[in-house]
């Protein structure tokens, strides 16, 4: 049985450039993703490739205005025209803070209407939030993301099981306590003033982590730490991380923590029929 497609036009990064496709699956399988923005960069045998400079980057008003140029050209509106929906994926940064959901929905129709009036005829348009960006799903659904990672034996190799588990445990505390403040669903971070990037705000953590593992337990065998401080392993790059995440995570997991703006895009995609 062919499936009917779904054309897929995601913000400009590595993480979502690599797997989205596969993570949308898991929502909804009913469906083919057509990834159309940006270019691929998993190629075969795991080869990763640059982002086009074209797309690279590429986010709020002016991911919207590089969709809207696409469909300017004959043979990709075709080929969405084919599709039983549009589905647009973006970091919401802190672009949303302090609108409502009346007003969030009216931003929405305004796409809708623009994209359907360069298409000609009406087409469902779905949205897919990471607020403020997806290293929320890898905090939201730690097992796969973020936990999964500093667990990894390969990823993680020159640690013994016991300082990967140490490692894991302890990186998860920082972040929750000094990324989050404690607030369990991370796509609040998105309303902290002034707004910092939680990628980078997660790296620089994860790098204190490494440099001085004793901060936050005095405790920890000298054996542990200098096993920590010696590697060259501990430490987050979105770049070559954050697609692996994006493949392993679950969305369900994922919509159970994030339901500001998460859960309503998953319900939408996966009650699509």
């Amino acid at each position: 049985m062919v499936k009917e497609k779904i054309s897929c036009f995601l913000t400009g990064g590595y993480s979502e450039a690599g797997y989205m496709q596969q993570f949308l699956m898991k929502i909804n399988p009913q469906y083919q993703y057509m990834q159309k923005l940006p270019n691929k960069t998993i190629k075969k045998r795991g080869v990763v490739k640059q982002i086009s400079d074209e797309y690279s980057g590429l986010t709020g008003d002016a991911l919207i205005d590089k969709i809207c140029e696409l469909l300017e050209r004959e043979k990709v509106r075709d080929e969405v025209l084919e599709s039983r929906a549009i589905l647009i994926e973006d970091d919401t940064d802190n672009r949303f803070t302090g609108l409502n959901a009346d007003e969030l929905l009216q931003k929405e129709a305004m796409v809708r209407a623009k994209i359907c009036n360069l298409l000609g005829r009406e087409i469902p348009v779905l949205f897919l939030y990471a607020c403020p960006e997806i290293e929320s799903w890898f905090i939201a659904d730690w097992e796969n993301g973020f936990g999964g990672l500093l667990s990894d034996k390969t990823r993680m190799r020159s640690l013994s099981p016991e300082t990967r588990q140490y490692c894991n445990i302890r990186i998860h505390q920082a972040i929750n306590h000094n990324v989050l403040g404690g607030e369990e669903n991370p796509e609040r971070f998105a309303e902290h003033i002034p707004y910092q990037k939680i990628s980078d705000r997660i790296k620089r953590e994860i790098e204190q982590f490494s440099k001085a593992p004793r901060t936050d337990n005095p405790n920890i065998s000298f054996e542990m730490e200098t096993e920590i401080t010696n590697s060259r392993e501990v430490y987050y790059s979105k770049r070559s991380d954050g697609g692996m995440m994006l493949k392993r995570l679950n969305p369900d997991a994922v919509a159970s923590v994030c339901d500001e703006y998460f859960r309503k895009n998953f319900q939408d995609l996966k009650n699509l029929a």
